[in-house]
């Protein structure tokens, strides 16, 4: 799951490379059980961040709080996946003026 998350989210879920990552690994049929997966991840860290009562200020520690959290609810989460996660939360942190200026 955690190369399946690298090909699917740059910045934000792209579809295309997910499918075209399942299917350069013969596995097309697991296409929308694997999207959905993911989505849920996104989704998680979505709600992470707005959850926030603060501004969020980006470091170690923040970044440690929101891997836990996630690691917490989808077991198969490990820091290779984390990392375009890492780069998603970043951009909608940015993106809907939730970081610390």
């Amino acid at each position: 799951m955690n190369s399946d998350l690298a090909a699917y989210v740059h910045t934000f879920g792209m579809p295309e490379r997910l499918r075209e990552h399942l299917a350069s690994q013969g596995r097309s049929g697991e296409l929308a059980s694997v999207q959905s997966k993911l989505d849920q991840v996104l989704a998680d860290t979505s709600d992470f961040l707005y959850a926030q009562r603060d501004p969020i200020r980006w470091g170690s520690e923040f970044e440690q709080e929101l891997f836990l959290y996630l690691s917490a609810r989808h077991g198969w989460l490990n820091r290779d996946g984390f990392r375009p996660i890492r780069s998603f939360a970043g951009w909608l942190s940015w993106h809907e003026g939730l970081s610390a200026p």
